[in-house]
């Protein structure tokens, strides 16, 4: 069996499989942004879209999303820190870089991403895309 694209050791079906299905709910923003970033590695932009706050999701385009997501080879995440708010346990982030080839052309992605649980669930509300002139 081949392993999960979010590194985590794990088979696809073992890890990311079950949230991107539905069966499972991702417990942390940790588990989330490697569920997410396995999404976008297997262009299962449906739960791309689920897992963004409701009010955040009119900037997403399902087509736009499929194409971004089939032409672009996802090579690698890591993690450099995550956690949740002291004052406000509902939020969280996660810093992480993801590598990916695009066009020809390697690059990584760095981002600061927020996270909010509503309802018992986590989703993504937004970023800041980190730059080395950060």
């Amino acid at each position: 069996m081949a392993s999960c694209p979010c590194q985590s050791g794990r088979t696809y079906k073992q890890c990311c499989g079950p949230l991107h299905k539905g069966a499972k709910k991702a417990p942390d923003p940790l588990t989330l942004i490697r569920s997410r970033y396995c999404a976008y590695a297997m262009g299962e932009v449906g739960y791309i879209i689920r897992t963004t706050e409701a009010s955040r999701r009119s900037g997403l385009v399902r087509d736009e999303l499929a194409a971004w997501c089939g032409a672009t080879q996802w090579q690698g995440l890591r993690i450099i820190e995550s956690g949740l708010d002291a004052e406000r346990p509902d939020h969280g982030f996660v810093r992480f870089e993801a590598d990916y080839l695009y066009e020809g052309t390697v690059q990584v992605h760095r981002e600061f991403s927020r996270f909010e649980k509503i309802d018992y669930a986590w989703y993504y509300t937004d970023g800041d895309v980190e730059t080395d002139n950060a």
